[in-house]
């Protein structure tokens, strides 16, 4: 059963990296502008929940009032910085953590070294891109290039599947 809560749970992620990269390409403003309010709302929200959880629990764990303090200071340094467009930087962030998942899989025997090593070095290009894209059309150009690669990284499995299948 395990192994097929595993193939369920990296089919659902390919998908979502492949609707995620499909809206990298598509990225406007107006979509950057509603995820940093989504995001704004949403860590507001966690961090309340966090801190009624401290007040209310029985046992007063100081990691839920320490969680809670820094979501609501997160949302308030994305909401005081709104123009900074926090989904470039937090993506960023994420493609980092993508490179070393790929440097990790290099000594699986299942599958191919050099692709994952390809993976991620492409994962720190654009991650780095990221980073630095401080003009506004330069953020949409290396979000365009994301998206391709998160596309390129939802498709290669499948291929691989099939790859495997016919053997």
């Amino acid at each position: 059963m395990e192994k097929k809560e595993r193939d369920i749970t990296a089919i659902i992620t390919n998908i979502l990296y492949f609707v995620l990269g499909v809206l990298f390409i598509c990225a406007t403003k107006d979509l950057i502008k509603t995820f940093d309010y989504i995001l704004i709302y949403v860590c507001a929200v966690i961090g309340v929940i966090q801190i009624i959880s401290y007040i209310f629990s029985k046992e007063k764990k100081q990691i839920n009032l320490i969680i809670g303090v820094m979501f609501i200071w997160g949302a308030l340094v994305i909401y005081a910085y709104y123009g900074l467009n926090i989904l470039p930087t937090l993506f960023s962030l994420y493609l980092f953590i993508m490179a070393l998942n790929f440097f990790q899989k290099i000594k699986d025997e299942n599958t191919s070294k050099w692709i994952n090593i390809l993976f991620a070095v492409g994962a720190i290009i654009t991650g780095v891109l990221l980073i630095f894209s401080t003009q506004s059309e330069a953020t949409f150009t290396y979000l365009k290039i994301t998206g391709v690669y998160l596309i390129i990284i939802a498709i290669y499995p499948l291929i691989e599947y099939i790859k495997n299948y016919k053997k």
